[in-house]
């Protein structure tokens, strides 16, 4: 703000220059901040960004995973989705190559929680698993065992 002074002639603005280095420092400090905040979360910036995709792949794909928490102790727990227009059995859960047996079905557009128990992790240390099913389609049986591995991870942090 600046007031208009008129003094022989001449429009004198009283406070303007104060005004502008003001604004002109109140944008460098907010640049700065910017850079420091993006300086020091990269690495957490870049891994949120892809979790986010590989995520949502997993929300909308054939058999989807809408929901996953990794406990400390090794519990993993999986919301699974039958996004498949006919009813399927899991057979088996393959995550990071090793085999979980179950025996779960699941109806068109029905979900249900899994609980798996793997090696467990440290609290807030993040976490990437790489997931594969096998399953019958209970309306046709005689296409036998199915798999769906797209070897996209599910990733997020370990809770405690």
């Amino acid at each position: 703000m600046y007031f208009t002074h008129h003094r022989r002639g001449q429009t004198v603005h009283k406070g303007q220059a104060a005004t502008e280095y003001l604004l002109l420092l109140s944008v460098l400090l907010i640049l700065i901040v910017i850079v420091i905040s993006m300086i020091t979360d990269l690495p957490g910036t870049l891994n949120l960004m892809v979790a986010r995709g590989n995520n949502e792949f997993w929300t909308d794909s054939e058999i989807g995973i809408i929901g996953h928490t990794y406990y400390s102790n090794g519990e993993v727990d999986l919301l699974i989705k039958n996004n498949k227009p006919y009813p399927i059995t899991l057979t088996s859960i393959e995550i990071n190559g090793e085999d979980y047996e179950i025996n779960t079905n699941l109806n068109p557009g029905e979900s249900q929680i899994i609980t798996l128990y793997l090696e467990g992790c440290n609290p807030g240390d993040p976490y990437s698993l790489t997931i594969g099913f096998r399953f019958y389609d209970d309306d046709d049986r005689s296409r036998g065992v199915l798999t769906f591995s797209p070897n996209i991870p599910i990733t997020g942090r370990c809770e405690s």
